[in-house]
């Protein structure tokens, strides 16, 4: 139980990882936007 659950957290990363390489700016912009509206709506 304990390596299939260490098995898919590696697999997770990885694929984190490489959605990072390829979407990092998007990503961020994302972020950021969401951010500013999180921001927006409590002001």
């Amino acid at each position: 139980m304990v390596i299939l659950y260490h098995i898919v957290l590696l697999a997770l990363l990885v694929k984190i990882k490489l959605l990072g390489e390829s979407l990092k700016g998007s990503a961020w912009r994302v972020i950021w936007v969401m951010c500013g509206e999180r921001r927006r709506i409590l002001k």
